[in-house]
């Protein structure tokens, strides 16, 4: 499926990003309850071809229909007939597989409590979820501009999250404006079904360890997780958007010395 996807949308090659997303609500009995987690990979295009049938080939030979790192860690559906080890051992080959075939990864982190009291307020900045979202847009502008890169990329969301209109609602104002255009490389964006579209599964498993490490060093755990020392790399962009840090942006958004998208 994503083979055919990225001829439709890259017809004469390019780069793919996905996207994916991670949401905690526990009762809202805890400070950090509200945790929301978007995070993604950057493939060149025949590069992310290899690691969707390379980790299909892994699914098949496990017996797994799809990897969400949630039920890997938990044993949960469809991991429920999986041993500890045996879950380990197939998240250690999605991580060794994930930084072979991708060029790099961001993730961002922020309450969704704190944001709507403290965030900035501005119609163009709207949700929590938007503005991760504009902050992963950001690590790839900034990729492109410091890279050099002058092909195009197709945006892959996972299709029916529930943030799928609000991806949609940004993606469509690249699409219109031609600066943001060009800014971004856009040549398309598509809301794929994440057991067909392997590479999102890649996403899911960022999006799990920063969003999982975020909530350790809130609850004052300083011990980053094995995995995910082992699956972030020099290149890759994780920022946790504290209390603090979205206040200081707000101040900046309000007094103008920031602008928006």
């Amino acid at each position: 499926m994503l083979a055919r996807l990225a001829d439709i949308l890259l017809p004469y090659g390019g780069w793919i990003v996905n996207f994916a997303e991670f949401y905690v609500d526990e009762s809202g009995t805890h400070d950090d309850s509200e945790i929301l987690s978007v995070a993604g990979y950057l493939f060149e295009k025949s590069r992310a071809i290899e690691f969707d049938e390379e980790w299909k080939k892994v699914l098949d030979d496990e017996g797994l229909p799809y990897f969400r790192m949630s039920a890997c860690a938990h044993q949960t559906e469809p991991f429920e007939n999986k041993s500890i080890p045996e879950c380990d051992m197939i998240e250690r080959k999605i991580i060794a597989l994930t930084k072979d075939k991708s060029i790099f990864g961001f993730a961002i982190n922020l309450n969704e409590t704190e944001y709507d009291s403290i965030g900035p307020k501005h119609s163009d900045v709207g949700s929590a979820y938007s503005f991760c979202l504009r902050q992963c847009l950001t690590a790839i502008r900034s990729w492109v501009r410091e890279s050099g890169f002058d092909g195009e990329i197709a945006y892959f969301f996972e299709a029916g999250h529930r943030h799928q209109s609000e991806a949609g609602r940004i993606m469509e104002r690249v699409f219109r404006e031609s600066r943001l255009r060009a800014d971004y490389r856009y040549s398309a964006h598509a809301f794929a079904d994440k057991a067909k579209t392997r590479p999102l599964q890649a996403a899911d498993l960022l999006a799990w360890q920063w969003h999982t490490d975020a909530r350790r060093k809130r609850a004052g755990v300083r011990v980053t997780r094995k995995d995910l020392q082992a699956l972030v790399r020099p290149q890759d962009l994780a920022m946790d958007w504290t209390a603090e840090r979205l206040a200081d942006f707000a101040a900046c958004i309000a007094d103008g010395t920031v602008t928006v998208f």
